[in-house]
C-alpha cells in the first residue's frame, strides 16, 4: 500500500495526539508522567488542533491508508517541533521523507540561518543522520528530558555568480554530466534498487511518487547553489549510466561527493571517470580545501576511486542506513590539487 504525504488538516489533530502519546515514555522523566503536564498538554487533541490553524506551524503528515504513519511539524520554518513516526511504519524511509519535505517546503521560503530540534535520547541517531549536531547535554526540564540539537543548511561556496545550473553540462572523454531534471525522474527510478543502494545511505524509492519527489527538492537545491545532482550520461548515444553529485555540508570547505551507476553500467570505470570530472570541475569554480568522499569500507570500487584521485581515510565509523542496513563508512579526504 502507498504511503501519502500531504498538509495536514483540522481533523487529523485527534491522529496526531493519539500518535506523539504513544512516545510518552521515550520524552518523559517519570514513568507516571508527574511534572510533565505542561508538555503532556501540549500534545494534547485541541492543542494539536490549534497548531494547525495558526499559520506560524508547518505540518505535513503520512497516511498509509486510513492510518496516520508518521508527522512532522516546523515552528516559524526553523524548529523541528514534532517528527513521529508510528513504529510500526518506522524503518520505511517515511521519517526521511517527511523531513526532506519540510526542509524543501521552509527553504523555498526563503534562507534559513539554522534548524534547531529537542531530541529524545532514541530519535538521536536519526538527527544525526539528518546532519544535526547536538549542543548541549542531555536536559531536564518541565517534567520531560532532552538533547537540544541544531544543524546549518548545507552550502556551496561558489568563486563567482554561477547562472543558471540547470543549463550546466561538464563533460570528459566519455561521459557527460548533466544537471538534473524531471526527465530523467523514471531512469532514476528503475535503477535505483535495493542491489545499488546496499552499501549507500539512501533508501530505494518504493514509489515513482518518492523519485518525483526527490528530483523536485533536488531542483530546489540546485537553484540555491547549495547541492548539486548531474546525471551520468554515456557520451555518443546519450545512455543513462547514473547520478553523482556534489553536495553542500555543515562547512562550507569541505563539500561531499557522492555517485552511484545503474548495475548494468558497472566495471567500466564511468564512476572514476566522472567523479574525477567532477573533481576538476569543482577545482575551477568553488572555494574548498578539500572534498569529503563516504563510502562503505565493504564497498571496493567506490573505495578504489577515491583512492585514485589521492584520498586518505579520515574518519571510520558505524552508521544505520535508511534501509536499515548497518553501514561500516570510511571517509575519504581528497584534497585540492591532489592526483
Amino acid at each position: 500500500m502507498k504511503t501519502e504525504f500531504r498538509p495536514a488538516r483540522s481533523n487529523d489533530a485527534s491522529a496526531i495526539s493519539a500518535l506523539i502519546g504513544r512516545f510518552t515514555p521515550d520524552v518523559v522523566v517519570n514513568p507516571d508522567g508527574s511534572g510533565a503536564e505542561e508538555y503532556l498538554e501540549a500534545i494534547s487533541e485541541s492543542a494539536e488542533a490549534g497548531y494547525i490553524s495558526d499559520p506560524g506551524y508547518m505540518f505535513i503528515v503520512a497516511c498509509h491508508g486510513p492510518d496516520l504513519a508518521g508527522v512532522i511539524a516546523l515552528r516559524d520554518r526553523s524548529h523541528l517541533f514534532h517528527l513521529f513516526v508510528a513504529p510500526e511504519h518506522q524503518r520505511c524511509g517515511i521519517a526521511t521523507r517527511l523531513w526532506e519535505l519540510a526542509r524543501a517546503a521552509a527553504l523555498a521560503k526563503g534562507k534559513i540561518a539554522v534548524f534547531t530540534v529537542n531530541s529524545t535520547l532514541s530519535a538521536l541517531p536519526v538527527y544525526e543522520r539528518f546532519g544535526f549536531l547536538r549542543t548541549g547535554p542531555v536536559t531536564e526540564a518541565h517534567g520531560i528530558r532532552f538533547v537540544p540539537m541544531r544543524l546549518q543548511p548545507a552550502s556551496l561556496s561558489f568563486r563567482t555568480p554561477p547562472g543558471n545550473l540547470r543549463e550546466l553540462v561538464i563533460e570528459s572523454p566519455r561521459v557527460r554530466l548533466v544537471a538534473l531534471s524531471e526527465a530523467y525522474t523514471e531512469e532514476i527510478f528503475l535503477n535505483f534498487s535495493a542491489e545499488i543502494t546496499l552499501y549507500m545511505m539512501p533508501a530505494p524509492a518504493s514509489d515513482i511518487s518518492d523519485t518525483r519527489a526527490f528530483v523536485s527538492t533536488a531542483l530546489l537545491e540546485l537553484d540555491r547553489g547549495d547541492d548539486l545532482h548531474f546525471v551520468i550520461c554515456r557520451r555518443g548515444n546519450h545512455e543513462f549510466l547514473g547520478v553523482c553529485g556534489l553536495h553542500g555540508t555543515r562547512r562550507p570547505d569541505e563539500p561531499e561527493l557522492g555517485i552511484w551507476l545503474k548495475a548494468q553500467a558497472h566495471g567500466n570505470r564511468y564512476g572514476r571517470e566522472a567523479i574525477s570530472t567532477l573533481r576538476d570541475w569543482a577545482e575551477q569554480n568553488l572555494e574548498f580545501r578539500r572534498l569529503i568522499y563516504p563510502v562503505d569500507r565493504r564497498n571496493i570500487p567506490s573505495r578504489r576511486i577515491a583512492e585514485a584521485l589521492g584520498g586518505t581515510i579520515v574518519e571510520e565509523k558505524k552508521v544505520m542506513s535508511m534501509s536499515g542496513n548497518e553501514l561500516d563508512e570510511v571517509i575519504y579526504a581528497i584534497e585540492r590539487g591532489s592526483a
